[in-house]
């Protein structure tokens, strides 16, 4: 089984060696010449802080650590597991990323854990996001010095092999059509979710708001990128569109999140079907049928696999929406996999 090297030697330059303050900028080159930009953003819960964790969190592709709605997750994440949270975004500096550029953006993005002082972890992401985190935690697992206490995915992309261009259109559906039309209320179809808007005015207001803040960096990327963008994003989605081979190492507990209506991370795609009968691989034993496949077929290193699908607003940006109730969700459900475990050991 390949192993990720957690050798600072992988590190050949660190640009910007200034203190590590609240937020910031730092740029790390690697062995392969390709240069990853990290920002990240703290976010502390204050008098609140009773643990050693920290919770990382990797927003999905062209989502900024600033914005309304990567602060509102991450406070989220920070009051509940009432430790500091840092939302953390990576991109190439690269007009023309390598191929393994989302394995590079991980090999930094550990570079800036190892860089906090970081020994004690949860890692999240979203979307993109997702996929890093199962690289960084593939690398950190393999460092004695650090402890993984799970991985939260969230409408995580690299699950399920997809087709390149299926997952643009489909991303671009959710965005531009799907995700506006459920958060204004003109979802006829969905009388539930049309009450539910016009008791939520303001989360329909953050939704309008998180697609103008997406929509800007896209255009940011276009204009510093200008001719090479559309080679650059040819790439990203095609490397996105993978499985990642990461999922079978993982041997920490996995919480995964995938809104019902999203057609990106879709739960559905990650579950083989009895094709006689239509539904779900039964387990031997009273383990949910769908977390018994993701166990026995997806992550089989790992010792604990949930997975919720919320029904509420279950678009691709679903966790942004629901930001309270999926970090409290998540957290609560690793912290009965500490509880079990702990049971079990004093047990023997």
């Amino acid at each position: 089984m390949e192993k990720f090297s957690t050798s600072r030697e992988s590190i050949l330059e660190t640009v910007h060696d200034e203190k590590l303050e609240k937020n910031g900028t730092r740029r790390y080159t690697l062995k392969s010449g390709e240069t990853i930009e990290v920002n990240w953003k703290e976010f502390d819960p204050g008098k609140e802080t009773c643990t050693d964790t920290s919770v990382v969190f990797l927003p999905g592709w062209a989502i900024g650590e600033q914005t309304e709605m990567v602060k509102n997750l991450s406070e989220a994440f920070s009051k509940n597991s009432k430790s500091p949270t840092y939302a953390v975004t990576s991109r190439a500096e690269q007009l023309r990323p390598s191929e393994d550029s989302l394995k590079n953006q991980a090999e930094a993005i550990k570079e800036f854990i190892k860089e906090r002082g970081i020994k004690e972890l949860i890692l999240a992401g979203h979307s993109q996001g997702g996929d890093k985190a199962i690289n960084v935690a593939a690398m950190l697992q393999e460092d004695p010095s650090m402890k993984i206490k799970g991985v939260i995915l969230l409408d995580s992309m690299g699950l399920y092999e997809q087709s390149p261009m299926g997952l643009a259109g489909h991303l671009a559906k959710d965005l531009i059509v799907d995700t506006p039309i459920g958060m204004t209320g003109f979802d006829m179809k969905n009388p539930a979710m049309r009450k539910w808007v016009r008791e939520n005015t303001a989360m329909a207001r953050k939704s309008i708001r998180s697609a103008i803040d997406i929509i800007i960096a896209i255009m940011k990327d276009v204009q510093k990128s200008r001719l090479d963008y559309p080679a650059k994003l040819i790439k990203e989605v095609r490397e996105m569109a993978k499985a990642n081979p990461n999922l079978g190492k993982l041997k920490m507990p996995i919480i995964l999140m995938s809104g019902s209506q999203d057609p990106i991370s879709n739960p559905e795609k990650m579950i083989a079907y009895n094709k006689e009968e239509g539904r779900p691989e039964e387990s031997a034993g009273p383990i949910d049928s769908r977390e018994y496949y993701l166990r026995k077929n997806i992550f089989p290193e790992s010792p604990y696999v949930k997975m919720v699908v919320p029904e509420k607003f279950g678009h691709h940006s679903m966790p942004f929406f629901r930001a309270e109730s999926v970090a409290k969700t998540s957290l609560y459900l690793l912290k009965r996999f500490e509880n079990i475990s702990k049971t079990k050991t004093e047990g023997n």
